[in-house]
């Protein structure tokens, strides 16, 4: 994360909130975080557990 942030895939709450949202994978959690190119800061936003629908997603999204 330090050094390549970037190489983490787009969360899907990017579609809903229209920001570059980027995701980590981790066992059974996402980690979802923002990039601050010009000043190199990485913003975590949440971690999540894999089976929850993404933030802004809407409800028919969310599977049983």
């Amino acid at each position: 994360m330090e050094r390549f942030p970037e190489r983490c895939s787009y969360a899907s709450e990017r579609e809903y909130l229209e920001e570059e949202f980027r995701q980590l994978v981790y066992k059974s959690h996402r980690v979802v975080f923002y990039v601050d190119k010009p000043d190199n800061i990485v913003y975590f936003l949440y971690v999540r557990h894999g089976k929850r629908r993404p933030v802004g997603a809407p409800e028919e999204a969310e599977e049983e």
